[in-house]
């Protein structure tokens, strides 16, 4: 497992690309947007990017964010995207990123951590792993495009 810098951003437009149309994103993937956000969160330690390889391309990636929650002041580590190439979902992969961004978390002394998924991808199989993981559900996202 690696962890991405603003200088490596660039390695993660495949997945991107391969995220925002399995999930049928609104808006779409925007590198450039990608990179003027996630280069700031970097840079200031308030982000960290997981990704693990195979035979030098990215076969997977967890981006998080640690701030105080806006309402408590708890620090909170946030999963901002979790992403598997489909090619690559059989293995470990996906759940070592989760276990080293929970493992982060736990370092940084978060209070709380935060998970999402889309509900276009599995939905079901996610919620019993987050269950088992002692999480509870605590809010729901609709989306509509303007």
């Amino acid at each position: 497992m690696i962890e991405l810098d603003s200088d490596s951003l660039h390695r993660i437009d495949e997945i991107g690309q391969a995220f925002a149309k399995e999930a049928d994103y609104p808006g779409g993937w925007s590198f450039p947007s990608f990179l003027n956000l996630w280069s700031v969160l970097l840079d200031s330690g308030l982000g960290k990017i997981y990704a693990i390889e195979s035979e030098g391309r990215l076969a997977g990636v967890l981006g998080a964010a640690f701030m105080p929650d806006p309402h408590s002041g708890w620090p909170t580590a946030t999963e901002q995207f979790w992403y598997v190439l489909p090619e690559f979902r059989k293995t470990r992969w996906g759940l070592d990123l989760y276990f080293r961004f929970k493992a982060e978390a736990i370092e940084r002394k978060s209070k709380k951590m935060v998970m999402v998924h889309l509900a276009a991808l599995t939905p079901e199989s996610l919620q019993k792993f987050y269950e088992k993981e002692g999480f509870r559900l605590a809010e729901q996202t609709f989306w509509k495009e303007l």
